[in-house]
């Protein structure tokens, strides 16, 4: 891994850890599902710009823009905004407006994607199976997340069982978030199948455009007439008047720096270092968000050292998951004789546009890329960046 590569990859690993102390300051005066919704409207207004410049610069943009306007790609776009942003996104905000849950917490958690998605594409990637090497990862990881969960038998909790800090509660906001990271993971198995062919930049956008008018709707659907959870007396959207400047700062970091900033950096460090290493992403996660929930959220002021050795050595065993999960088995060779790596590798060497996309021509590869001194199609599978994942 080259410097500029391995700073890309700090950076992504820090942008995406740092996002769940912006989402906690935003979730303490937005309900859920209108954060989400600002958050993916301010995502979507920027791709929208960045695809109508594209536009502008190459023409061949406007054609593979054209090229998907077609109701397959459309409804997967829908699919795909529902699973990889509304479900995780929501159901993370959800968890982070409690009290009981904190940033750490939350990170350590989040960070087991890698396992869910090796789980579910046992079942559904051909060439995903479960090896014993894997095995052994995914048993290691999800004691980890067992061991983070462990804590609430140190701090029983409240006693009332109405309040958000009784332990079934608290277990509760858990399952929230392992069920966003499984969102995750079953987004990124299902656009591994589905959304291969199509162009990455017009499919980001697509997906975030989706997820944004699904969070809008049950926004003004539920949060606009009924008072929810912390926001009881607040409707028609009053929350808005009593945000504070962290909250707006959350937003915009979210909307921007978290999905727009991540996507590229996630693109560069799928064609530059591959699909594989770029998983790994994902032992970051917990080393930012508990450093930074505990510098800037106070997680850890006033509670048992026996907590904060749990969550170190959950996260621990979380990160030794996904290095067994992505330890490499000689895979056998795809129908059409490559691999997924190797179809990176290809990529790699024979693009013509590699050395100006990995300094930054990111447009330029994505749209010109060549094969053994030809130009493909952006439908070309061997060009595909597969699906956007995100982590937060």
């Amino acid at each position: 891994m080259r410097v500029i590569e391995a700073v890309a990859f700090v950076a992504l690993g820090a942008i995406w850890g740092s996002s769940f102390l912006f989402i906690k300051w935003s979730a303490t005066y937005f309900p859920p599902l209108t954060l989400v919704g600002m958050r993916l409207l301010l995502a979507a207004i920027i791709m929208f710009a960045f695809n109508g410049i594209l536009a502008v610069v190459r023409p061949s943009h406007r054609d593979i823009l054209k090229s998907h306007f077609r109701r397959d790609f459309i409804l997967k776009a829908l699919m795909m905004g529902f699973l990889n942003n509304t479900i995780p996104f929501t159901l993370v905000a959800w968890a982070e407006t409690k009290s009981a849950v904190n940033v750490g917490i939350t990170s350590v958690l989040d960070s087991a994607i890698p396992l869910f998605g090796q789980l579910f594409g046992h079942f559904l990637l051909p060439n995903e199976r479960i090896t014993l090497k894997r095995g052994i990862g995914l048993v290691v990881g999800f004691a980890g997340v067992i061991v983070v969960c462990l804590e609430r038998m140190i701090d029983s909790g409240d006693d009332d069982s109405n309040s958000d800090t009784c332990n079934a509660c608290v277990y509760g906001y858990y399952a929230m978030i392992i069920g966003a990271t499984a969102s995750y993971a079953i987004a990124s198995v299902w656009g591994k199948r589905t959304l291969h062919e199509f162009n990455p930049v017009v499919t980001a956008t697509a997906q975030i455009t989706s997820g944004m008018l699904i969070n809008v709707i049950l926004a003004l659907l539920w949060e606009f007439n009924w008072p929810v959870d912390n926001f009881a007396g607040q409707t028609h959207f009053s929350f808005l008047d009593d945000a504070d400047y962290k909250a707006w700062i959350g937003i915009v970091y979210l909307g921007v720096v978290s999905t727009c900033i991540a996507y590229s950096l996630y693109f560069y460090l799928l064609a530059t270092i591959g699909s594989v290493r770029q998983t790994m992403v994902g032992f970051l996660l917990p080393i930012f968000g508990v450093f930074e929930g505990a510098l800037f959220n106070s997680d850890w002021a006033g509670v048992s050292w026996v907590y904060k050795v749990l969550e170190v050595v959950g996260t621990l065993l979380i990160g030794a998951g996904i290095y067994f999960v992505n330890m490499s088995d000689k895979k056998k060779p795809q129908p059409d004789g490559e691999s997924d790596d190797e179809k990176v590798a290809l990529i790699n060497e024979t693009s013509s546009d590699y050395k100006s996309y990995a300094n930054g021509g990111v447009t330029r590869f994505l749209n010109n890329q060549v094969i053994n001194g030809a130009p493909t199609s952006p439908h070309d599978p061997r060009t595909s960046m597969h699906n956007v994942q995100s982590y937060a």
